[in-house]
């Protein structure tokens, strides 16, 4: 019966506190890394001319009617999603969470790239803004876009002239 005991002590004691960096990885895994192919490279000026540039109510309105067939067509390529903003706010592991508004809850949200995070603190609810995301996917039937950063207005009119 000790045996029993110390065996449940060790398995207790395994499952202890994870570090402030491995709780912080396992909270934000799905939001840069869901698929295994690691942080997206730096945004080209060719990534941007590139570009779909697509309003964030077309992409609700995509997932809304079929979401397998939006995420195909959503997925793989540099989209500049043009929004309003509903919200400025930060997730479990303090990192800062845009969301979109649209008909719909949860409203489609906005993670920011690495080294772009300090751009949450350039916007506020109500404004008009264009973020270019270079990936897609679905939490809760809703649109999750993340690797994102914001768009200037200069750049925006060269992604509407291709």
């Amino acid at each position: 019966m000790k045996t029993g005991w110390l065996i449940l002590l060790l398995a207790l004691a395994s499952c202890g506190p994870q570090s402030s960096d491995e709780a912080s990885a396992d909270l934000n895994y799905d939001i840069a890394d869901d698929d295994g192919a690691g942080a997206l490279p730096p945004v080209s000026d060719g990534d941007i001319a590139r570009a779909s540039l697509v309003d964030v109510a077309e992409i609700v309105a995509a997932y809304e009617a079929n979401e397998l067939t939006a995420q195909r067509d959503y997925e793989g390529r540099w989209l500049a999603v043009e929004g309003t903003i509903d919200s400025v706010s930060s997730d479990f592991g303090d990192e800062p969470v845009i969301h979109l508004s649209a008909d719909v809850l949860p409203t489609p949200s906005i993670r920011l790239a690495a080294g772009f995070e300090q751009q949450a603190l350039d916007v506020k609810k109500g404004d008009r803004v264009t973020f270019l995301c270079g990936r897609i996917k679905s939490f809760m039937g809703s649109p999750r876009l993340s690797e994102c950063q914001l768009v200037l207005e200069n750049m925006v009119a060269g992604i509407r002239e291709n």
